[in-house]
């Protein structure tokens, strides 16, 4: 499979009803092949399954990516990797937990081999995802979570914005590629986001001090072919979060050329 580009629904906000529809219209029109939805909004179509994949495929998109919440239970969780199989994606992104240390740590590596084992089941591979505030912050606590969990049922997910904001140990252009290099053989997938400390992750790609010119270099050179899904918290100021789209969309494809 050669790179694809989706967005995720994070920069629009809450997407109630009918704004959810509108969203994948727009998406679409910007030239996005996928989306990346959080829980909030596949759990509703977990008992019909059908009429949400109905929703994304009629406009001629994938779903590229679902993002779930570690609390989600063992029961939603299933229904949502049988949802996943059905539109034929395999990327389960994990997020969020308390903030701690080693041995929140340990007992968030339990969780995520457990839902990595249930996951497996369905064809669908679950990632971590290392983020601010969680237990896994810095570049060494991303490592240690990394180390403690089974290669078998988790992933890495590569979010270079918080990467770069994260990595304290290392000049912000090289926090993002180094978490590439150091762990390429667990990554399965790569989230372009930027960060800056002026708008912080509420920056469009290339604004910001991510390294992408080195992030997509290696990308390049180990055949990357997984989707690459785009995100930005929020829009910039004077700004929609079509137009913040569209630029960012603009640069990967520029970047990954």
């Amino acid at each position: 499979m050669s790179i694809r580009f989706g967005c995720m629904d994070l920069m629009w906000g809450e997407l109630k009803g009918p704004q959810f529809d509108a969203w994948l219209d727009e998406v679409k029109a910007i030239g996005f092949e996928g989306v990346g939805v959080r829980f909030m909004y596949t759990r509703p179509f977990l008992r019909n399954p059908a009429e949400l994949l109905a929703k994304i495929e009629r406009r001629g998109l994938h779903l590229a990516a679902a993002y779930a919440p570690m609390d989600t239970s063992e029961a939603e969780l299933g229904s949502l990797c049988a949802l996943m199989k059905s539109a034929g994606c395999d990327n389960l992104v994990m997020h969020g937990y308390k903030r701690g240390g080693s041995a929140e740590r340990k007992e968030l590596a339990a969780m995520l081999n457990a839902r990595g084992a249930l996951s497996r089941e369905y064809g669908v591979v679950t990632m971590f995802h290392h983020h601010t505030h969680v237990p896994f912050e810095n570049l060494a606590e991303t490592e240690e979570q990394l180390s403690l969990t089974d290669p078998k049922h988790v992933s890495l997910f590569c979010d270079t914005g918080h990467a770069t904001k994260d990595f304290v140990e290392l000049p912000s252009a090289e926090r993002a590629v180094t978490l590439l290099k150091n762990n390429w053989q667990r990554l399965k997938m790569v989230e372009f986001k930027d960060w800056s400390l002026e708008t912080d992750l509420s920056t469009e790609l290339g604004k910001g001090q991510c390294g992408f010119t080195a992030v997509a270099a290696l990308l390049k050179e180990r055949n990357y072919s997984d989707w690459i899904v785009l995100e930005q918290n929020s829009p910039t100021a004077d700004s929609k979060a079509g137009g913040c789209a569209r630029r960012s969309l603009e640069f990967a494809k520029k970047l990954m050329s």
